[in-house]
C-alpha cells in the first residue's frame, strides 16, 4: 500500500483520484463514493482510500476551516465548483462505511496509529 500519512490524500490511490477529479469534476468523486456505499461484502483498501479522498474533498469544499488539505489538494478544491447538493450525504455515508467495515480500517487497526487515523478521517464528518 503506497501510504505515507494519515490524511485522505496521503496515499497513491487518493492522489490518482485527485488527477481524475481534476479532469472529470464531481462526477468522478460521486462515482468513487457510490462505489463504497453500494459495495456488498468486503470493501478493499484502494476503493476505501478513493472514497475517503472524494468525501474529504466534498467536506473541505463545504468547510475548509475544518478539513486540512495539502497545498496541491487545496488548489484542486478551489478550482472545483460547489459540489452537487446530494454529495454531503454521500460523503457522510462513505466515511462511516470505511471507518466501520473496510480493509482500510483493518489495516489501520493493525498499526499504532488507529486513533490518529480515526481522528483525521472524522474531520470530514465534522465538516459535513
Amino acid at each position: 500500500m503506497g501510504t505515507w500519512g494519515l490524511a485522505a490524500f496521503e496515499n497513491d490511490d487518493a492522489v490518482d483520484l485527485g488527477y481524475e477529479i481534476e479532469e472529470g469534476g464531481w462526477t468522478v468523486a460521486t462515482r468513487a463514493m457510490a462505489k463504497v456505499i453500494l459495495k456488498f461484502g468486503y470493501l478493499e483498501a484502494p476503493d476505501s482510500q478513493r472514497g475517503v479522498a472524494a468525501a474529504t474533498l466534498v467536506a473541505a469544499k463545504r468547510r475548509p476551516d475544518v478539513v486540512d488539505l495539502s497545498p496541491e489538494v487545496a488548489i484542486l478544491r478551489d478550482l472545483l465548483p460547489p459540489p452537487p447538493p446530494f454529495s454531503a450525504q454521500l460523503a457522510r455515508l462513505t466515511l462511516n462505511r470505511v471507518m466501520r467495515r473496510s480493509e482500510l480500517q483493518e489495516l489501520w487497526a493493525e498499526s499504532p496509529e488507529l486513533d490518529e487515523w480515526r481522528a483525521e478521517t472524522s474531520k470530514g464528518l465534522q465538516a459535513l
